[in-house]
């Protein structure tokens, strides 16, 4: 996966991906057609990636920002962003959900939603975005919660979608705030454990 494509996910909502090239025989031939690949099932206006010009730069920022820090990520973010990304090729919206979960749950090292939770409202000193995000994290927590042991979500795929939306905004955000830690030269492991201090 082009990791500029990787980015522009990181950066803002809206599905974007790169060509993929379909191989097949013609006429006893081999042709090669590059085809758009989008495999969500669930079109929506709102879905589209928009780049509008004034944040052109400040997606500039965010991938100089990028090359600066990957050789320094810890495993843990690298991991986490590789299953950010996986979410967007998912065909199966319920499978985005648990990819979703393994992104957090890596970022934070954290495997218990009241321990996540906790983190995360530490980072924030907004309280009305403090309690947006528990809320959005706790129904995101049922859903998972649901699929991960039914197998399947129960809810409208209309509305499943704004839940993924809404989280994956909240783990943009927070992946942002750690590449900034590591460029800063803060050590992502005596932040986690600060975290579980503070929490105690």
């Amino acid at each position: 996966m082009d990791e500029f494509i990787t980015l522009m996910r990181l950066f803002k909502r809206g599905y974007v991906s790169s060509s993929i090239i379909l191989r097949y025989p013609k006429k006893g031939k081999f042709s090669y057609v590059p085809v758009p690949w989008s495999p969500r099932r669930i079109p929506s206006q709102s879905a589209k990636y928009v780049l509008k010009l004034d944040e052109v730069d400040l997606l500039r920022q965010l991938w100089n920002l990028y090359k600066r820090v990957k050789g320094k990520l810890p495993q843990e973010l690298s991991t986490a962003l590789r299953w950010f990304n996986k979410s967007y090729e998912e065909i199966e919206i319920e499978n985005r959900v648990l990819d979703l979960d393994i992104a957090f749950q890596t970022m934070f090292k954290c495997d218990r939603y009241d321990m996540l939770l906790s983190k995360i409202k530490l980072l924030l000193e907004d309280i009305p975005e403090t309690e947006k995000v528990s809320k959005d994290l706790g129904n995101f927590k049922s859903i998972r919660n649901r699929i991960a042991h039914q197998g399947y979500s129960g809810i409208d795929p209309y509305k499943l979608e704004e839940f993924i939306v809404n989280v994956e905004e909240i783990l943009r955000k927070y992946y942002r705030w750690f590449l900034k830690q590591v460029d800063e030269c803060r050590n992502y492991y005596e932040i986690i454990n600060k975290q579980r201090r503070s929490r105690g």
